[in-house]
């Protein structure tokens, strides 16, 4: 097996382990507003935002595929 398919396993195993254990309501401020919701939404939309702010940060470093190594 790949070294990247075992690392993409073990974050999703860990990913699982964290929201099965934190499944109680979670008070989330940002700013002005208040949210309230279940950490099982919670840590997979923050995950999913990380990805994608992580896939976006290096998409834009790369140069945008204009041939920059």
């Amino acid at each position: 097996m790949k070294p990247k398919t075992v690392m993409i396993l073990v974050v999703v195993a860990f990913l699982v382990i964290l929201v099965l254990q934190n499944s109680a309501p979670v008070a989330l401020n940002f700013l002005f507003w208040k949210l309230s919701m279940s950490g099982i939404i919670l840590f997979p939309l923050i995950f999913l935002a990380g990805l994608s702010v992580g896939w976006l940060g290096g998409f834009l470093i790369r140069g945008r595929g204009h041939g920059n190594p």
